[in-house]
Formats: C-alpha cells, structure tokens, sequence
C-alpha cells in the first residue's frame, strides 16, 4: 500500500456552524489564505465579478466584495464588507447585503436588507442568532432554478400550441392561396 503526502502552504479552518462557515468565506476574501486565487475580474479595487454577471452602475460597493457567474445586481444596491455572491443570483433594486454569503439560484427581491446571514433560495439564517426563517413570498426571496423549470415548461407550452394552430389553419390557408 502507497501513501501520497501533500504538503500544502496553507492551513485549514475547521467549520462546525454556520458563524464559521461565514468567517472563512470572509477571510478568504480579505486574503487570509496565501496563493488562494479567487476568479473574476475585478470591477473596483477589492470588488470581484464573475463571468456573464451585469452589475447596474448605480450599485455601490463596500470591498471586499465576490460576485459569482450569471449574477445581476440592480440599481442603488449597495453590497458591504465580506459579502459572498454565489452563481446565478439576481439582487433587485435597493438590495443592501453585508458580511453575508448569498448561495446560488437565489432571488432576493427590492428594498431588502440582509446582515450576517447565509441566505439560500427562500431560507435566511442569521447567524448571530442562529435562527432560521423560511419565506414562502418569493417577492422577497424566491428560488431561480422552479423560476427556469417554470420558463422551459411554459416554452415548451407555447411551442406545441403554436405548432397546433398551425396544423388547424393550414387547409385554410391553402384555400386561400389556390
């Protein structure tokens, strides 16, 4: 039996709840980890953004800040101090986020203010408190992956029922071209 060794430049932190998980994210956005490259392309100094990811330019930043891929942030949005923004998240109008980590396939609606919380689809943990909340208004927080489910049915509806249309009127347009 071999044994492969690594040894790597760097520590590990452990994560045992919520509060740490959203520390480590933190400090690996502060450069707490030595050759840790984090991808994107930097919008303003200590600001990242992900590929494919509009961000309106009414939108104020607080570094240091992660946007993930495919993401939108509206207007007047305002992402403070060790906010994470994970892939595939849209932020509304006048969304204010700091030391948070926002995970993907999330909607969070306009006016909301989120703080030291992880946010998932409709769930928001606070982690100070250790309390979690589920919102089933998705006004405020919806989940995107029903939202593309949802598009790619009601596609799928729109094509079949055009198709039908166009069976049903095709004798009589025929009709009218002879």
């Amino acid at each position: 039996v071999s044994v492969n060794v690594y040894h790597a430049l760097f520590s590990l932190l452990r994560i045992r709840n919520p509060a740490d998980y959203v520390h480590v994210q933190a400090k690996a956005l502060n450069g707490g980890f030595n050759g840790m490259l984090i991808p994107g392309r930097a919008l303003q100094r200590g600001v990242l953004v992900g590929r494919r990811s509009r961000v309106h330019p009414g939108a104020s930043f607080d570094p240091p800040v992660l946007i993930g891929s495919h993401c939108r942030v509206g207007a007047g949005s305002l992402l403070g101090p060790g906010t994470v923004i994970s892939d595939h998240v849209i932020l509304d109008e006048n969304v204010s986020i700091h030391r948070s980590v926002v995970l993907g396939h999330t909607f969070v609606g306009s006016n909301i203010e989120i703080r030291d919380s992880i946010v998932m689809r409709n769930w928001v943990f606070r982690v100070p408190e250790s309390l979690s909340v589920y919102l089933g208004d998705e006004l405020i927080l919806g989940d995107l992956s029903k939202r593309s489910l949802a598009k790619k049915g009601e596609f799928l509806f729109n094509r079949i029922l055009a198709s039908l249309f166009f069976l049903i009127s095709l004798p009589v347009l025929v009709i009218l071209c002879l």
